[in-house]
């Protein structure tokens, strides 16, 4: 009871003196939820490839309602500009990187297939049916074969890999993974041997 009534006295003595209760805030952002958007960016960004697929299907949406607004009347070079280009790929592709056929195939068909959506979404709309839903269904059909891509999968567990190996440097040596390799394999210049040391065979 007697330090109770101490402590109300000191702090009557405090506030009579003019002095006013203060909190201080840390500046640590890892004290503080990240808000929503942040956390949607994050997810966005770690999960980039598996959402490659939405976000093209989202690219010749946005494309279509442009061309439909104000190159109506050249859908017809839409049309031969990725047909051209589908060919190119696919006869060409090894000299881009694309060596394996079945790479080149898959790049042109959906080259060409896009091509034609916007072709004719130039011409009527992109909102008109059925062509949301042939836009929905193709993405759907073409994203199949890109998540079941072997050589994608493993390069984007290695770049996780390393990722996480980063981030895990900054923090305690204990807390670290195990799996991790030696800081010098973290580097910019370890991530395309490590990649190409993990590329299995083509599909």
């Amino acid at each position: 009871m007697t330090s109770y009534r101490r402590m109300r006295r000191q702090a009557r003595q405090i506030r009579r003196s003019g002095m006013q209760p203060m909190m201080f805030v840390s500046g640590d952002p890892s004290q503080f939820p990240a808000p929503a958007g942040v956390m949607l960016a994050r997810f966005a960004w770690r999960y980039r490839s598996e959402l490659a697929p939405l976000g093209v299907a989202v690219v010749t949406l946005l494309a279509g309602c442009w061309t439909h607004a104000a190159l109506a009347k050249w859908w017809a070079v839409i049309l031969a500009g990725s047909s051209v280009a589908a060919w190119l790929i696919a006869f060409l592709g090894a000299r881009f990187g694309l060596a394996p056929i079945v790479e080149r195939v898959y790049a042109a068909t959906a080259t060409f297939l896009v091509g034609g959506w916007l072709a004719v979404a130039t011409v009527l709309g992109p909102f008109t049916s059925p062509l949301p839903r042939i836009l929905g269904i193709g993405t759907m059909v073409l994203a199949v074969p890109w998540w079941a891509h072997r050589r994608r999968r493993a390069k984007v567990r290695v770049e996780r890999k390393l990722a996480a190996c980063r981030t895990s440097r900054g923090q305690s040596a204990s807390s670290a993974p195990r799996s991790c390799p030696p800081p010098s394999m973290c580097g910019d210049g370890a991530r395309g041997s490590a990649s190409h040391g993990a590329r299995p065979s083509p599909m």
